[in-house]
C-alpha cells in the first residue's frame, strides 16, 4: 500500500507540474487501455532450405514486421529458423504475452502435413521420411497451445505456408499443402494461403501472391479482421485466376481492427468525456516513473508493485547496472521447511545471468508432467536470475534425442536440461545413448519429484492382479511397475501401450487389473473416483492420497537440472543457489503440490548430493538391461 501511495503521489506531483492539472480538454476523445490491448506479433519468414529453397518469405517477414510496428505492435521477427531455434523463439515470444494481450502469428515458408498435422520446417530440416518431420518442424498445434496458455486474448495467424512440399517424394501419404486445424483453441483466427490440401505461389515479385494483398489491405481503417480476410481471400483468388483461394479457419470473441477508423469503437478502447482526466495504465506509469527518476527506490518500487510484470525483467537488469547497495531488496516469501538454505550470491556472480537467455531443454514432449515441471522452475528461475529463461522441448528415443542436445552445448550456464528418472534408466535399455549419467554432464542439483502410486479399480484387489499397464518399455509406468508392484501384485505380467492413457483406459474397462504410475499422472483419475490409490512410496498430504498404504522400496519420479560438462564452477554453483532459493518460493512450492509434486530440499538439491543421488539411481535401475530389445 505504501508503494502504491509513494507512485500516486508522485505521479500527481508529474501532472500537477507548474501548479497546472493537465486536462483533457475538446469533445469526447478515445482512450486506449493498453494494460489488456498490448500488440505482440511474431514474424517468421524461411527462405534458405537446403532441400527446396524459396525467393520471397525472408522478403515477407521484413515486409509484415514493418508494417505490423506501423500499426503498433511490438514485433518479434526471425530469419531462416533452423532446428535449435524452435523452441527458444516460440518460448521467448510466449513469455512476453501477459492476458487479453492480442497477438498475431504471421510465417511464410514451407509447410508440410503429416497424419493431419501441420508443421513449419525449420531450414536444416533433415528429412527422409514422414517420422522426421516432428523432429525437424514446429508443430502448429504446439504453437496454438502456447498462445492460449499465455492466455492472449486475441489469437490470429495468417500463414503463407502452403507451398509445395518438397520432402513429399519419401512420404507415404503424399499430401499437399496444409491440413484443417481441428483442435484450435477458443478465440484463434487462422487465414492460410490457400485451401486445405492445395499449395500457394511462391509468387514472381518480391512478395508471395498472398502476402502482396495481405499488405495491401492490412492498414485499412475500420475494416474488421473478418471482412479484410474476405478482401484478401478475393483479391488473391482473382490473381491467381481461381488456382489459390485462401481459407479462414475459427473466429474471434469480440472485434478485432489492425487500424481502427475514425469513430470505430473497439474492445480496447474508451470514451472519456469532456474535461475529465486522460485513463492511464497505472503499470505504465510506474514504469516511466522508475525510468525517468532511474533510481534503485524507484526500481524497486515498480518491481514491489507489479513483480511479474511486462517491464520486470528490464528493471531487474537496470537495477543490476546500478550500484551493488541499489541491488532489489527481497520479496518476504513463505518457504517451506527446508534442509538446504540458498546461501546469499556473491556479488561479485550474482549478476552473470542479467539480461541473458537461458534455455532449460526438456527431452519430452510439451504437456508432459516434466514439462509443466520445467516451465514452472523456469518463471522462478527468471526472477532470480534476472534472464529470460525458456524451455525448448526436444522429444524423441524416450529422452535421449534433448540429453545429445545438452551434449553438445557450449558450457557457458546458458543451456540446462531438466530430465526425470529416464536419464539413469535409457542407457541400461540402450545399447548406445552417447552419454553416461555420472559423468558426461555437471550436476546442478535435484528439483522435484513425486511418490509413485498403485492404483486399480475401485473394489478390486491389487494382490490378485494378473497384468499391470505402462506407457511403454521404459518410461515411469514401467518402472513403477517392475519394482514397486513386486512385493503388491507378484504375478502382475507386464502390458506396455504407447502412451500411459490407453492404459489407464483399459484399467477402468477392466482389461488390465492394475497400474503404478507417478501420483502427478495418477492424481485426477484417483480424486474424481475412477481409481483407487492403494500403494503409495512417500506420504502425501493430498486429501485424495493421505492414509494410502506405504510401500517400500520404489523411491521417486524425479527430475533433475543438469549443464554441459566443462561448465565452469562459478556458474554451476550460481545456478545452484538459485535453484534452492526457488525451493522456497510458495507460489512454486503451492503450483507443484497441486500437481502432487513437491521440491527436493535434501542434500540431493545440491551438486555434490545429486552425484551420489545419479550413482545410486544408475545402479538401482541396472535390472532394466534385460529390457534392451
Amino acid at each position: 500500500m505504501k508503494t502504491r501511495n509513494l507512485l500516486r503521489s508522485q505521479l500527481k506531483a508529474l501532472l500537477t507540474a507548474n501548479g497546472r492539472t493537465l486536462l483533457l480538454a475538446g469533445l469526447a476523445v478515445l482512450v486506449v487501455l493498453p494494460a489488456h490491448a498490448a500488440r505482440l506479433a511474431l514474424v517468421v519468414g524461411n527462405a534458405s532450405y537446403v532441400d527446396s529453397p524459396l525467393k520471397n518469405p525472408v522478403n515477407d517477414a521484413r515486409a509484415m514486421q514493418n508494417k505490423l510496428q506501423r500499426l503498433g505492435f511490438e514485433v518479434t521477427q526471425v530469419e531462416n529458423f533452423k532446428r535449435r531455434d524452435i523452441g527458444r523463439t516460440v518460448n521467448g515470444f510466449a513469455t512476453k504475452i501477459r492476458p487479453g494481450d492480442e497477438v498475431v502469428v504471421f510465417y511464410a515458408g514451407h509447410g508440410v502435413q503429416v497424419k493431419g498435422i501441420n508443421y513449419l520446417p525449420a531450414v536444416d530440416a533433415e528429412i527422409q521420411s514422414e517420422e522426421d518431420v516432428p523432429l525437424n518442424s514446429l508443430n502448429l498445434s504446439n504453437l496454438l497451445e502456447r498462445l492460449d496458455e499465455a492466455k492472449a486474448g486475441v489469437k490470429i495467424l495468417l500463414l503463407d505456408a502452403c507451398r509445395n512440399n518438397p520432402y513429399a517424394r519419401s512420404f507415404r501419404s503424399g499430401s499437399r499443402g496444409l491440413a484443417r486445424v481441428q483442435d484450435a483453441p477458443s478465440g484463434t483466427l487462422m487465414h492460410f494461403a490457400t485451401r486445405p490440401g492445395s499449395v500457394a505461389a511462391d509468387g514472381t515479385g518480391s512478395n508471395g501472391l498472398y502476402t502482396t494483398e495481405l499488405l495491401r489491405s492490412i492498414d485499412e481503417p475500420g475494416v474488421p479482421i473478418e471482412q479484410l480476410l474476405k478482401r484478401v481471400s478475393a483479391a488473391v483468388e482473382k490473381a491467381s485466376k481461381g488456382q489459390q483461394e485462401p481459407w479462414v479457419e475459427g473466429s474471434l470473441k469480440g472485434d478485432f481492427y489492425f487500424k481502427a477508423g475514425s469513430g470505430t469503437q473497439v474492445a480496447s478502447i474508451t470514451p472519456v468525456p469532456t474535461g475529465v482526466p486522460e485513463q492511464r495504465d497505472p503499470e505504465i506509469d510506474a514504469w516511466e516513473m522508475a525510468q525517468r527518476a532511474n533510481t534503485a527506490a524507484m526500481y524497486n518500487a515498480y518491481l514491489s508493485e507489479y513483480p511479474r510484470g511486462r517491464y520486470a525483467s528490464t528493471a531487474r537488469v537496470a537495477l543490476a547496472g546500478l550500484t551493488p547497495s541499489a541491488a532489489p531488496a527481497a520479496v518476504p516469501t513463505a518457504a517451506p521447511a527446508a534442509t538446504q538454505i540458498a546461501e546469499p550470491a556473491d556479488p561479485a556472480t550474482a549478476a552473470m545471468f542479467n539480461g541473458k537467455t537461458i534455455t532449460i531443454i526438456v527431452p519430452f514432449a510439451a504437456g508432459s508432467s516434466i514439462d509443466s515441471d520445467a516451465r514452472a522452475l523456469a518463471s522462478v528461475l527468471s526472477r532470480d536470475l534476472a534472464a529470460a529463461v525458456v524451455v525448448d522441448n526436444v522429444p524423441g528415443a524416450s529422452g535421449v534425442l534433448g540429453t545429445k542436445r545438452l551434449l553438445s552445448s557450449s558450457p557457458d550456464g546458458l543451456t540446462l536440461m531438466l530430465h526425470n528418472t529416464g536419464y539413469v534408466v535409457s542407457p541400461h535399455l540402450m545399447q548406445s545413448t552417447g552419454y553416461q549419467p555420472s559423468s558426461s554432464f555437471e550436476m546442478v542439483g535435484m528439483a522435484t519429484e513425486a511418490p509413485w502410486v498403485v492404483a486399480v479399480r475401485p473394489g478390486t484387489n491389487a494382490a490378485q492382479a494378473k497384468t499391470y499397464a505402462s506407457g511403454g518399455t521404459g518410461t515411469g509406468s514401467h518402472l513403477c511397475g517392475a519394482s514397486v508392484l513386486k512385493s503388491m501384485s507378484p504375478q502382475a505380467f507386464h502390458v506396455p501401450y504407447r502412451g500411459i492413457g490407453p492404459g489407464m483406459a483399459d484399467l477402468m474397462a477392466g482389461h488390465i487389473d492394475v497400474i503404478c504410475d507417478s501420483a502427478t499422472s495418477l492424481l485426477p483419475s484417483i480424486s474424481s473416483g475412477k481409481l483407487q490409490a492403494v500403494g503409495i512410496t512417500k506420504t502425501s498430504s493430498l486429501p485424495s492420497l493421505s492414509g494410502v498404504n506405504l510401500v517400500p522400496g520404489g523411491g521417486t519420479d524425479w527430475t533433475g537440472l543438469f549443464a554441459p560438462k566443462g561448465t565452469p564452477a562459478a556458474v554451476v554453483k550460481r545456478l545452484n543457489q538459485a535453484l534452492i532459493k526457488a525451493g522456497q518460493d510458495a507460489g512454486y512450492v503451492q503450483q507443484l503440490g497441486q500437481r502432487g509434486r513437491s521440491v527436493i530440499n535434501d542434500s540431493r538439491v545440491n551438486p555434490s548430493g545429486q552425484s551420489q543421488f545419479i550413482s545410486d539411481e544408475w545402479n538401482k535401475w541396472s535390472f532394466m538391461k534385460q529390457f534392451q530389445s
